[in-house]
């Protein structure tokens, strides 16, 4: 419970533990420490409304992956296909190097509201979205290569009318 962890019998061997092994802790660290309440932050996704932590856990980075991939099709692309899949990891690539720009810790800087907005989410769908725009091509192109090779496997004839509908 939070009082063995904070006052008893597990703090003392926490502390123990950590004096044992060269680190800092101190039982004045647990007994003083009192936990903030804060506000969850949200981002609406398809009819949904996400609730995570705030700054300073990273949270907001899964907001804005959501914010930025909701501008696209997913499910024309396919369940899981490639495609979604790239989209969803440059989506958090772009929301990661958001974060290494604009946040530190609530204490110092609170998050910038706008990078959870649909417009700023609407950004990367023309803008910066070149960039997954580009990749996009790159992962589909492959697909389509890899899809050929299967049906080449497959069947030869089957392969040549494929391409000759390509």
């Amino acid at each position: 419970n939070c009082e063995s962890y904070y006052r008893g019998e597990l703090m003392e061997k926490i502390v123990a533990h950590s004096r044992a092994t060269g680190g800092y802790f101190s039982e004045e660290d647990f007994r003083s420490y009192r936990p903030a309440w804060v506000e969850p932050i949200t981002q609406d996704y398809r009819g949904y409304t996400v609730y995570e932590q705030p700054p300073v856990s990273q949270g907001h980075i899964l907001l804005q992956s959501l914010g930025i991939v909701e501008t696209f099709d997913l499910a024309g692309m396919g369940h899981l296909s490639p495609e979604v899949l790239h989209l969803c990891l440059e989506a958090n690539k772009l929301a990661h190097a958001d974060k290494d720009h604009f946040t530190t810790g609530p204490t110092w800087t609170p998050l910038p509201q706008g990078l959870l907005s649909p417009e700023y989410a609407a950004t990367f769908v023309g803008g910066r979205s070149s960039d997954i725009e580009r990749t996009m091509n790159f992962v589909r192109a492959r697909a389509a290569r890899d899809r050929l090779a299967r049906i080449s496997a497959l069947s030869p004839e089957l392969q040549r009318e494929t391409e000759d509908r390509h």
